[in-house]
């Protein structure tokens, strides 16, 4: 009890402050606070970068849409593929048709072309005996060997045929020459003449020149005569034949066997 009663007598004893010093505590205390606002605002605010998460419900959206357009490109990637083989078998297919088309055409004008044959022989009409006589003669050129030839040409095919320049030679040498230069043999006839087929009219054509070789016959030599017959079938395609033939010791013509002088073009 004593002790309560000086602590209340202490407490009344200390010098209460005067109005003035707790109007200037008050304003101190305005001004720290305001102090203390200002640097409050003066004070950089930190970078705060907010994350918005998005739905799960968006990511499934965009996911199934993309995986759609996959889907989509895929199949339209397939159906180019499948495309670009069907171009192509379509076009082998075609390629193959223009083939058979081509190659049917040229078996039909093979069937349906010209086929000039050429044959020689002796000209039987100008001897009375109808035999054939071979002459020979010597001069200021040298020596000479000659017969009467006849040149037959014949068309084989199903087709007319225009005959245009004919040529052959009659030599006497040693071996006949395995490719002959066709276009420096002498010229027996230029006009263009007609061959027909069957019966509408005239098939062969027969024309007579006299063959003429430098030399005499002699033994380990050849007489043999050949040319070329060149003609234009309807199909307007130019064609030619050749022939070669060895003329025998007891006057016959026996056809040579090297193929340049059996080819038909």
């Amino acid at each position: 009890m004593l002790i309560a009663v000086g602590v209340t007598l202490l407490a009344q004893s200390q010098p209460s402050s005067s109005p003035k010093e707790r109007v200037a505590e008050q304003n101190s205390g305005a001004q720290t606070e305001k102090s203390d606002a200002r640097r409050e605002a003066t004070r950089p605010s930190p970078n705060v970068t907010v994350v918005k998460q998005e739905g799960t419900a968006d990511h499934q959206t965009r996911d199934t849409k993309a995986d759609e357009n996959i889907a989509i490109q895929r199949k339209l990637a397939n159906l180019t593929g499948w495309l670009v083989v069907v171009g192509s078998i379509q076009a082998l297919i075609l390629a193959g048709t223009i083939w058979a088309i081509v190659n049917q055409t040229a078996v039909n004008r093979a069937l349906e072309r010209a086929w000039v044959l050429v044959d020689i022989e002796h000209d039987s009409q100008k001897w009375a005996d109808r035999k054939m006589h071979v002459l020979q003669g010597s001069g200021t050129s040298g020596d000479s060997t000659a017969f009467y030839a006849v040149m037959i040409c014949k068309n084989e095919g199903r087709s007319p045929a225009w005959l245009g320049e004919r040529r052959a030679t009659f030599e006497i040498i040693d071996v006949p020459p395995l490719h002959p230069n066709w276009d420096k043999l002498e010229i027996v006839e230029t006009s263009p003449v007609p061959l027909g087929t069957g019966q509408a009219q005239p098939h062969t054509e027969r024309f007579e020149f006299r063959a003429i070789a430098q030399g005499h016959e002699q033994l380990g030599k050849m007489s043999i005569i050949y040319g070329i017959v060149k003609y234009r079938d309807i199909f307007g395609k130019e064609r030619r034949t050749t022939f070669g033939y060895r003329l025998t010791t007891d006057r016959k013509f026996v056809r040579l066997e090297y193929p340049e002088y059996n080819h038909h073009t």
